[in-house]
Formats: C-alpha cells, structure tokens, sequence
C-alpha cells in the first residue's frame, strides 16, 4: 500500500510532483520544489502566485480501476503510469502494460474529490487527470511526450524549441523544477502538439471537457516546472483557424496545491492569436508559468 496525507506533506514542506506516493513526497496531494542537492533551480517556489481556485470536495471510496490506453495515433500504449488520487491521498501507482492494459488500485481508502490520472509521473506522456463516473474506463487516449533526455535546455532570457513548440523564457525570469521527481538530466524542455477536434468526447479522453471545444492539446514539460514572470507561447495553428483569430489557451487541473484550475478541471489563463506564418502566440503580458498540460480553442 502507498498512500500520502495532504497534511503532512505541507507540514515537511518537501513535497515533489503532487501525486508521487512511491516516496514521502506527492505529485498531486502538495507541490514544492524544495532542495535537492543544492541546485539553485531546487529551491522555494518563484515570486508568482498562483490562484489556487476552490478544489472540488465530492467524496468516495475507490478500489481498482482499469482501462486500455492508446497513444494518439491509435496504437497501445505501455509504460504508462497511472494512480488513483483524491486532494488527500493516493493508492498506488501503477504502469500500462504491452498492450496497453492498466489496473489501478485504489486500495478502498476515502478519497475527498477522487481522480484517474494518466501520465501520472509526467515521463512519456501527458498528464491527465480525470473524474471517476465508471471505474472500467475502457479504451481511453493518452498524449505521447519526446523523453526528456531528448530535450532543450530551458534557461532565463533563452527561448526554448522543441516539436514545433516555443517558450519565450524573460531574461529575469526564475525556473523552477520538480527536483524530487526529475533527475538532472531530465529537467530539460519537451512539448507535443496533439490534433483533437476528431475525438469523441468525453469517451476517448474523460479529463478533457467537452463543454471547451478544444482543438489541441499542447503538453509541456518537465511537469510541473515553476516559470516566473511568464513565458510566452508559441505552437502551430490548427488546420481550421484562420490568420488573426483568438485563441483561448487553458490550463489543465493536475494539482491539488499551488494550482491553476480545480483538480481534475480547466481554467482559461491566457488568449493567443495566429499569426500570418501558421503560428500561434500568446498575447502580449500574457503567458505560462506552470509546464503542464494545456487546451486552446477558437474564441
């Protein structure tokens, strides 16, 4: 059994990425940054705040879930981690196998807002954290990341590219990773850039809501890094938005502390525009300061 309280974790104030229960640390249950090894981008969070929107409080208990997961071309996922957890605890963790089949175990504990993420380490996929109405999932779709070994380097004043996606990172801007989950090596900036519009939702992917009309899913990792002032952003149009139209970028809801949207849900953080040239970029004063996972759709 793994399993973490919110509580404790905000007290030792040493918490990784929220929902990380293989340790004492948490990915989604708490959030911190705090001291590894000395490396200055280890330490307390930046000077920017986030909102900490009101979480959801719905209760339950969870026992097993399980679901088939597929990448964004269709075929079976594996490796893919996933956990049960609720803005107080956690069950354990669990990776797909070969053919993409994952069962996750809950372990029956009382869950306040209890939620399904995949990609649950922010290593090879996206992170997505959806509600529980079933606990068969069935076949769901998951976002498949470059390794981060693979990645750029993301420092102030540089901006970083990669798979068509552009952070433009302030030349004051402080970064921040998750030391506790990602190794040095892997503290590198990886992005995917997925075409949804043909997806059926809710059923191919239950953390997405559908009420959004999303076209794209733009994943930006390391999870979790903390980037204060913002970064801009700049990723390719979708194939039906016309030059000069606004775009709606929202923040996925993958932690439960220091976060931008209720757990499991979106929130609107920013408006972009496309530019003549096929690329769309955030407006002026306007960006991201959490890598995570993000929706945009046509204002």
């Amino acid at each position: 059994m793994r399993y973490i309280l919110l509580w404790a974790c905000v007290l030792v104030a040493s918490c990784g990425n929220d929902e990380d229960t293989s340790t004492t640390t948490s990915t989604d249950v708490a959030s911190s940054s705090t001291g590894t090894g000395g490396d200055p981008n280890c330490g307390g969070h930046t000077a920017c705040v986030a909102p900490e929107p009101v979480q959801p409080s719905d209760m339950a208990q969870v026992e097993t879930i399980t679901a088939t997961v597929v990448d964004q071309e269709g075929a079976p996922a594996a490796n893919v981690s996933a956990a049960i957890c609720g803005i107080n605890v956690c069950g354990d963790v669990a990776d797909s196998n070969d053919a993409g089949g994952l069962s996750v175990n809950g372990i029956g504990l009382d869950f306040i807002a209890p939620r399904f993420s995949t990609g649950y380490n922010g290593k090879g996929y996206a992170k997505l954290t959806a509600p529980i109405p079933m606990t068969n999932f069935g076949i769901i779709r998951v976002v498949g990341m470059p390794p981060l070994a693979m990645g750029v380097d993301l420092a102030a004043g540089s901006p970083a590219a990669q798979s068509g996606v552009t952070l433009g990172v302030p030349a004051d801007a402080q970064i921040e990773f998750d030391c506790l989950t990602f190794a040095p090596e892997e503290r590198k900036f990886v992005a995917a850039v997925v075409d949804i519009a043909s997806w059926t939702l809710p059923d191919d992917a239950p953390a997405i809501d559908p009420l959004l009309n999303l076209d794209m899913l733009i994943a930006l990792g390391p999870l979790d890094t903390h980037i204060c002032p913002s970064a801009s952003l700049t990723f390719p149009k979708h194939a039906t938005w016309s030059t000069g139209a606004t775009i709606d970028i929202y923040i996925h809801g993958t932690k439960t502390y220091d976060n931008y949207a209720p757990y499991g849900g979106w929130a609107k953080v920013a408006e972009a525009v496309v530019n003549a040239d096929g690329s769309v970029t955030t407006r002026e004063g306007q960006g991201i300061e959490l890598l995570g996972t993000y929706g945009a759709a046509l204002q």
